[in-house]
């Protein structure tokens, strides 16, 4: 983007609710300028919740790090959390200002950062556009006459929307379509024609800091007809920050069987398949049980009648 060819900056009102977080935050500070650095942050972030919100796409300030009081009093954080989507840094400029100043360590923790002009009075946020995590890495000030357009930034969060962050659930963030699997499969023991281990059982207590487990429908269109079956991930957190994860599959609904011929993939970050299970024609459950490392990139695509399904995945 250039500024001959930039689309205007969208306004946005800070109301009084936003303006009391913002005075209560930086009150908590102890110097003016940590305390002017905080209230900037949490205008920034606000206006683009309000941003999102408009647009019917859920957020979470709450759970990000500048709505943690030692956090925001060590160090300048100015995250927006997006359910199922990932973590936007939301960093503001004065109007007089020709660049922004983005931290590089923002390229690996985000999705990338929307720039926010604050006004003079304060009453009013101008979202002016977005820096992309590469750009983030190869230069961390930024012209505001080069920033990414909106809709770029809007794109971004339409292609995560697939991609679940597993450090995400560790800290209690889910996406609505990751429900307990126990709501999703509240009988199935009592149903399955070959009784299948318990998915829970994945490490010892002593050898795992944390289990989350969680499940989604997944749904694709064969030869006319609708396909269904229950996604299961159990994830296991060690110490060293490795994550045992057991993935399994099940039936929907009132079937009794996985479609016959169902192909499940596990890819690595090349695109590579390292593991693979195929159900047979009378097959309630298919497993791959695997660990990864902190950050690791991995796909489970779902194969039948040559129609794939693909989720994207970080550890």
């Amino acid at each position: 983007m250039n500024a001959a060819t930039a689309p205007p900056p969208i306004a946005i009102a800070l109301d009084r609710h936003t303006r009391r977080y913002a005075e209560q935050f930086a009150t908590e500070q102890a110097t003016p300028q940590k305390g002017k650095q905080v209230y900037l942050n949490t205008l920034a972030v606000c206006a683009v919740r309000t941003y999102l919100n408009c647009l019917a796409i859920a957020t979470a300030p709450q759970q990000g790090k500048c709505w943690q009081p030692g956090l925001r009093a060590a160090f300048d954080v100015n995250d927006l959390i997006v359910p199922g989507r990932g973590r936007i840094a939301c960093c503001p400029v004065l109007p007089a200002a020709a660049t922004a100043t983005v931290p590089i360590a923002l390229a690996d923790d985000c999705l990338g950062c929307a720039i926010v002009r604050i006004g003079d009075c304060l009453d009013w946020a101008y979202l002016l556009g977005f820096v992309s995590p590469e750009r983030i890495r190869s230069d961390d000030e930024v012209p505001l006459a080069e920033l990414q357009s909106l809709d770029d930034f809007l794109s971004v969060l339409e292609r995560s929307s697939r991609h679940t962050r597993l450090q995400e659930w560790f800290a209690g963030i889910f996406a609505p379509e990751w429900e307990p699997s126990d709501i999703l499969l509240p009988a199935t023991g009592s149903t399955l024609r070959t009784a299948a281990p318990p998915v829970e059982v994945l490490a010892a207590p002593d050898e795992a800091s944390h289990h989350i487990s969680r499940g989604k429908v997944l749904r694709w269109h064969t030869g006319g007809d609708e396909q269904a079956i229950v996604l299961v991930v159990k994830a296991a957190l060690h110490a060293d920050r490795s994550t045992s994860l057991c993935m399994r599959l099940y039936p929907c609904g009132n079937a009794h069987c996985l479609p016959s011929g169902l192909c499940a993939t596990l890819l690595d970050a090349s695109d590579e398949a390292s593991l693979q299970v195929r159900a047979g024609d009378a097959d309630n459950w298919l497993q791959l049980d695997f660990l990864c490392q902190p950050d690791e990139p991995f796909n489970l695509e779902l194969d039948l009648d040559d129609v794939r399904v693909r989720e994207i995945f970080t550890a």
